[in-house]
């Protein structure tokens, strides 16, 4: 399920294919804040130009985290795998 009302038609909900939901996001002003996975919520820390650097626990603890090589993914740490965040 996506955003209509967005400007990009962001995702805010993923399904499979019985509609049991897999994952879902919160955007707030146009940003990606948060997603849950099987009942646990991460949190997206932006850096200056807006790209994800890492998630965080509910306590702040960073549990994911990658590094970009001129865009692209180079490095991804920690769980829940998210694909180029």
């Amino acid at each position: 399920m996506w955003d209509e009302l967005s400007r990009y038609g962001d995702v805010i909900l993923e399904t499979n294919a019985s509609n049991a939901i897999n994952r879902s996001y919160v955007l707030g002003n146009g940003n990606l804040l948060s997603q849950t996975v099987a009942s646990t919520t991460s949190y997206f820390l932006p850096d200056v130009q807006g790209s994800t650097r890492a998630l965080t626990n509910a306590s702040g603890a960073v549990i994911s985290g990658q590094t970009f090589d001129y865009s692209a993914c180079a490095v991804r740490t920690g769980t829940p795998n998210t694909s180029c965040i």
